[in-house]
Order: C-alpha cells, then structure tokens, then sequence
C-alpha cells in the first residue's frame, strides 16, 4: 500500500459515517475526504515520478494506492 495514512483516515470517516447511522452523513462523512485524497495522491505521486523517475514507477507497479490488493 503506498498510501497508508490515507487509508487509514478514509477507514476512520467511513466508521464515523456508519456510527451516524445515516445513509447521508456516511456520504458527506467519506465523499469529500475521498475526493481530496484522491487529488491529493495524483499530485504527491506526479511529484514523486519526477524525482525518483523509473524506480518510482516500478514501485507503483507492484503496490496498490488505498485498500491492499483491491486498489
């Protein structure tokens, strides 16, 4: 996993939204923070292709983002 205190806060706002018990807080729970990793990582990881080149992209061939195995 290349992102893992991602992962681990994206774990925390889904178990918030599902402590809510309410199909619209898990969505306004997890939705916004999701979006912002997501953009997050795209740009962290362009910044690491840049200075680390081939050994980067290699890495990120053997590795997934966010949930281990899956994505």
């Amino acid at each position: 996993m290349r992102h893992p205190s991602y992962s681990a806060s994206l774990l925390t706002f889904l178990g918030l939204g599902l402590y809510l018990n309410n199909w619209f807080a898990l969505a306004v729970a997890f939705i916004p923070p999701f979006l912002a990793f997501l953009y997050r990582i795209k740009i962290e990881e362009e910044a690491l292709t840049e200075q680390f080149g081939k050994d980067y992209t290699d890495y990120k061939e053997q590795t997934k983002k966010l949930i281990p195995f899956i994505y």
